[in-house]
C-alpha cells in the first residue's frame, strides 16, 4: 500500500520532486494504523501545511479504511565535509583560491546530483571521483574526512528531551556541538568515548571544564543521541548544531530521511605537493 501511495502522488503532482512511503509499523517507533508519506518540493526544503492538506485529501477516498494517511516533512541531516586537495603548482597557473571554488563548486554539484532526494545514499568513492575530476588546478587527487550534522531549534524557556537520530553508526568521541548557554555559562556538547553524552565548557586558561558529565547518551551503533532534560536558556544562531564523524564512509538515509551536502559548510585545504 505504502508504495503505490507513492506512485499515485508522484504521478498526479508535478511540483513534487522526491516522495517516499513507509508503513507505520516501520516507523521509529512503530505506530500502527498509518502510512506515512513524506514530500519534497522542487526548489523548497519543505511544503506548506495547507498544501500537505490538499494532498492528503487527494488520496484520502483511496485509502483502506484501517489506514491512516499522514503527511510529513523530509528530515533533512546534513554532511559537513572537510577536504584537503593536493595539486602541484609546477603543472598549472591557477591560483590556490581559484582551485578551492572549483572544488566547493564540484561539491554542490555532487548534492544536487547525487543527494537531496529520498533514498540517496552518499557513495564515498563517488564523492571522490568528482572531487578529482575537477578539471581546474591539475588536482592529484583529493580525500575527505565527513561527519553529519543535524541541525535543530531547541525550547530554551524550559528543559526538554531532544533526540537526534542520525541513523548510522558514529565514532565515538568525535560528537561536538555549536556554542549554548547552560548555568549561565558558555558551553558545547561532547561525548566520552563509552556512550555518555557530557557538557563542558572553558575556564579562563583554556582548560576544559565538564560541568555534566551525564547530560544524555549516545549509541554509536544506531547513531541516536538522547539528551533527556536539555536545558540550555540560549544558543549561537538561528538553529542548534549537532555533529558526529561516522564510522563508515558510505552514507545511507532512512525512511524521511534526505542528506544534503552545503559547499558553505565545507572545509577545503589546498595543498602544493610540490612543498610537502
Amino acid at each position: 500500500i505504502a508504495e503505490d501511495y507513492k506512485r499515485i502522488i508522484l504521478a498526479e503532482n508535478s511540483d513534487l520532486e522526491s516522495v517516499v512511503s513507509f508503513g507505520g509499523e516501520n516507523a521509529d517507533p512503530p505506530i500502527y494504523g498509518k502510512v506515512y508519506i513524506a514530500i519534497k518540493p522542487f526548489g523548497e526544503q519543505f511544503t506548506t501545511e495547507s498544501r500537505k492538506a490538499l494532498l492528503k485529501s487527494s488520496i484520502v477516498d483511496r485509502t483502506p479504511l484501517s489506514i491512516e494517511p499522514v503527511i510529513i516533512d523530509p528530515e533533512y541531516t546534513y554532511v559537513i565535509a572537510n577536504i584537503n586537495t593536493y595539486y602541484d603548482s609546477t603543472n598549472t597557473l591557477d591560483k590556490e583560491g581559484t582551485i578551492r571554488s572549483a572544488i566547493l563548486n564540484a561539491i554542490t554539484n555532487f548534492s544536487t546530483n547525487n543527494l537531496e532526494r529520498f533514498s540517496n545514499r552518499l557513495r564515498f568513492s563517488k564523492f571522490l571521483t568528482a572531487l578529482d575530476q575537477v578539471s581546474v588546478g591539475k588536482i592529484l587527487n583529493n580525500d575527505a574526512r565527513l561527519s553529519l550534522q543535524k541541525r535543530v531549534v531547541p525550547d530554551t524557556q524550559r528543559a526538554t528531551r531532544l533526540v537526534l537520530k542520525f541513523a548510522n553508526e558514529l565514532r565515538s568521541g568525535t560528537l561536538s556541538s555549536t556554542r549554548f548557554t547552560f548555568k549561565n555559562f558558555s558551553c558545547f556538547l561532547d561525548d566520552d568515548g563509552v556512550g555518555n553524552v557530557r557538557i563542558y565548557r572553558f575556564d579562563e586558561t583554556k582548560q576544559k571544564v565538564i560541568l555534566d558529565a551525564n547530560a544524555g547518551t549516545i549509541n554509536y551503533a544506531t547513531g541516536v543521541v538522547d539528551i533527556p532534560n536539555f536545558a540550555l536558556t540560549a544558543y549561537e544562531g538561528i538553529e542548534f548544531y549537532v555533529t558526529c564523524q561516522t564510522q563508515n564512509l558510505d552514507i545511507e538515509p532512512v525512511r524521511e530521511q534526505i542528506l544534503i551536502m552545503h559547499a558553505q559548510n565545507a572545509t577545503v585545504s589546498i595543498i602544493d605537493e610540490r612543498l610537502r
